[in-house]
């Protein structure tokens, strides 16, 4: 089941959002979609689903669902923060990247590239440095799965499985 929010998404300071399980939230405009939470928290084992949006996602809000990013019509800009559950870059069918910013980007779970025929790339080249607590992996379904390191330092307590990516660079 999804919900679908075609513009933006408005949580006040010290409120809560809960996703609940098999629950997709989506911001879901090719582009324009936003969230503005500054302080809120947005929980639940449901999934965040962020379309590629002309903004980056805020690093204001407290990230604890799973967070899903679709670079539908171009690419999403991540903001280096913390995720407290799986981050997820998926093609959507049309291919492109989840470009995340300088800064340190804390993952509580896994990271994954999902391509399903498209080709999609995790674009690591303004070097964050990455603290992730679960595996990184990649699925590649024919369109080529990309991830680019950067030259940030990485911590992966989990598995590092590069089988799943066409292509891996480190961009020291």
């Amino acid at each position: 089941t999804s919900v679908f929010v075609s513009h933006t998404l408005t949580v006040s300071s010290g409120n809560t959002v809960t996703i609940d399980p098999g629950l997709n939230l989506n911001l879901s405009a090719p582009s324009g979609t936003s969230i503005s939470a500054s302080g809120a928290t947005i929980n639940g084992s449901g999934t965040l689903v962020y379309y590629n949006a002309s903004t980056a996602f805020p690093a204001t809000a407290t990230i604890n669902s799973k967070y899903q990013m679709l670079p539908v019509t171009g690419n999403v800009s991540v903001t280096a923060q913390n995720f407290g559950s799986d981050v997820t870059c998926s093609d959507g069918g049309s291919g492109g990247s989840c470009i995340f910013n300088s800064g340190t980007l804390g993952i509580a779970g896994n990271l994954t590239a999902e391509d399903s025929g498209s080709g999609i790339t995790i674009d690591m080249t303004a070097n964050p440095t990455v603290n992730l607590t679960g595996n990184l992996s990649g699925i590649d379904n024919g369109g080529g799965t990309t991830l680019s390191m950067g030259s940030g330092t990485w911590t992966v307590s989990g598995h590092f499985d590069l089988s799943g990516f066409s292509t891996v660079n480190h961009n020291s």
